[in-house]
């Protein structure tokens, strides 16, 4: 202890010098690296600390600019894992976009998706567990759950974990997902920017939900600026059954909106059709969700295969750092999106916003 250490910054060769170690030991240490010795890590980081020792920003950025240029070797698996009662885990639209992000980034990191559906596989939580150890996958992935408000029974120590969207509940894990509040609010700003006065939000009970009540509340708030004689009730709606249509004949009838937000655009259009409704000829549709690739609706486009690469530079970047188990303070990662023009809101009509 009694070698003189330079009086510039500490680098990690120093402290591997004095304590008798290669400095990649060091690093690992000081990452709380499980293949390190705990007094290892302790001795490491008391020595660390006793000389100042801070990492030093531009060299990290370097070394990360060197691992993007470089070509990937694979690195290993991530868990994509999904609870519920199909065998295909990327049911609907969102999954699909969500999925193609992330097996981009992943191949691009070095990594590959692997899926795992514990319902249809009959795998308890400790089965689980199991197979993931013993298979080498640290980093996990959980697209949107089937049911809002999920519990995860599941031991969360030696991994890290991400979610996309709210529909888990219970533990708090890092999430990534859609600005959803501004979503609902960028979409109402726009079609008042349209011209449009009286827009009226078509929002489905279940996503109201699933999204906690962040869709609702951006629509509102955007809502609560306008003319109060210019505001439509909310229609929640809870699916398209004979009595939601009688209840929502009787909103359309009350409220005559000039131009309609939804997010289930298959349930409003089939609203609008029972009333002999045509989009956009006798009203204009804008969705929550436009996905040019499947439908021509105007609406916002949420960036979901941004979300899914986000959520593997997350893990990884967790895996790294060799951050796992339950956060003990959670992060929200949130994706702004946009509007994307189309065939049932008039091109003509077009003024973009921000």
């Amino acid at each position: 202890m009694d070698e003189p250490v330079s009086p510039q910054r500490v680098s990690l060769r120093d402290i591997g010098r004095l304590a008798n170690l290669s400095h990649s030991t060091v690093s690992l240490a000081l990452r709380d690296h499980p293949s390190i010795a705990a007094k290892t890590k302790v001795r490491v980081r008391q020595l660390a600390a006793s000389l100042g020792y801070a990492p030093d920003p531009m060299l990290r950025a370097l070394a990360e600019y060197r691992r993007d240029k470089a070509v990937r070797r694979y690195q290993g698996s991530l868990a994509w894992i999904h609870y519920g009662s199909s065998l295909n885990v990327n049911v609907g639209h969102e999954f699909i976009l969500y999925r193609q992000g992330a097996e981009q980034r992943a191949a691009e990191l070095g990594y590959k998706l692997v899926d795992f559906n514990p319902t249809v596989d009959k795998m308890t939580p400790a089965a689980l567990r199991r197979v993931l150890l013993n298979s080498g996958i640290r980093g996990l992935l959980f697209p949107p759950q089937p049911q809002a408000h999920t519990i995860l029974d599941f031991d969360f120590s030696n991994f890290s974990a991400i979610a996309f969207g709210f529909s888990i509940s219970v533990p708090q894990l890092h999430v990534v997902t859609n600005c959803q509040f501004r979503t609902s609010m960028i979409a109402l700003r726009q079609l008042r920017a349209f011209g449009y006065k009286r827009i009226g939000l078509v929002l489905s009970e279940a996503l109201n939900e699933r999204s906690q009540g962040n869709f609702l509340g951006g629509f509102l708030a955007e809502q609560n600026k306008i003319n109060t004689r210019e505001r439509i009730p909310v229609f929640l709606s809870r699916g398209p059954w004979d009595n939601e249509q009688k209840k929502f004949n009787q909103w359309f009838k009350t409220h005559r909106p000039e131009v309609i937000i939804a997010d289930f655009f298959e349930w409003t259009v089939g609203y609008l059709q029972e009333l002999g409704l045509h989009v956009p000829e006798d009203i204009p549709l804008a969705v929550l969700a436009a996905m040019p690739h499947l439908h021509k609706f105007a609406g916002m486009d949420q960036n979901d295969r941004r979300v899914g690469q986000l959520a593997v530079d997350t893990v990884v970047g967790m895996l790294y750092r060799n951050e796992t188990g339950i956060p003990a303070t959670p992060t929200r990662i949130l994706v702004e999106g946009q509007w994307q023009s189309g065939e049932s809101i008039p091109l003509s009509k077009f003024t973009s916003v921000s």
